[in-house]
């Protein structure tokens, strides 16, 4: 068995080396970046429906409360109308 000499590499082979490995690396990354891309859409998705529903709410709660607040004044003023003609 003879000995074998170590391959030489050429500055061409080494650069291209270094640039594929330079794309490897971005190409990672990319793909971590479009990871976080899709879970802060997700986020703002949920969050998003949780803004529509708690707005929905709120609004049904204001109209309950301008439908007692209504009931409210027609029973204070039957109310004082019953006083006055107590009164008469």
């Amino acid at each position: 068995m003879g000995t074998s000499e170590p391959l030489k590499v050429t500055e061409d082979e080494l650069t291209m080396a270094e640039a594929f490995a330079q794309k490897v690396r971005a190409a990672a990354e990319r793909r971590k970046l479009e990871g976080l891309v899709a879970w802060y859409q997700w986020c703002w998705e949920k969050l998003k429906e949780e803004k529509d529903v708690r707005e929905a709410e709120k609004k049904d709660l204001q109209c309950q409360l301008e439908e007692a607040l209504s009931k409210a004044e027609a029973e204070v003023v039957a109310g004082a109308k019953r006083v006055a003609r107590t009164r008469e």
